[in-house]
């Protein structure tokens, strides 16, 4: 077993087996396999809206409103706003799993921590997100209530 120093208060050394590497792995693997699907996904998204928006403008002709070209504008910047938050997560994934798997690989402590330490900060990321989007569904449904009134 390898053994890594560790902050533990009874002074014992954390041990990484060889199911434990092999667990890391797996999950290294599949994090990027995760993570390209998610790029791969966020670049059709965009392909689609830039063909999309072009769609509509030649169908509706040279005659279109102002609503039309707000909500052509909007569809824009929602999902501009939804790549930039999207590819956040997707760059921790995808750099702790090349990191985990590299601190297997060549048995380095500096690619371990890094890893997990991208994989903390997707973690943080999402639960922050959860948390907000938690938090505008529940001013929806108070404004949605108080308006029913």
């Amino acid at each position: 077993m390898e053994t890594i120093d560790s902050n533990l208060d009874n002074g014992s050394e954390l041990q990484i087996s060889p199911e434990v590497k092999a667990y890391i792995l797996e999950m290294a693997r599949w994090g990027k396999i995760l993570a390209i699907i998610g790029f791969v996904g966020m670049a059709i998204m965009i392909i689609a809206l830039i063909f999309g928006v072009s769609a509509m403008s030649v169908f509706s002709g040279a005659e279109t409103s102002g609503m039309q070209s707000g909500a052509m504008t909007g569809m824009y910047v929602g999902v501009i706003v939804f790549s930039v938050l999207y590819v956040i997560p997707l760059l921790y994934l995808y750099k702790g799993s090349i990191a985990l798997k590299k601190s297997i690989d060549f048995q380095t402590q500096d690619d371990l921590n890094t890893g997990f330490s991208n994989y903390k900060s997707l973690f943080k990321f999402i639960g922050i997100f959860t948390i907000i989007i938690m938090s505008f569904y529940a001013l929806a449904l108070i404004i949605g209530l108080i308006a029913a009134m």
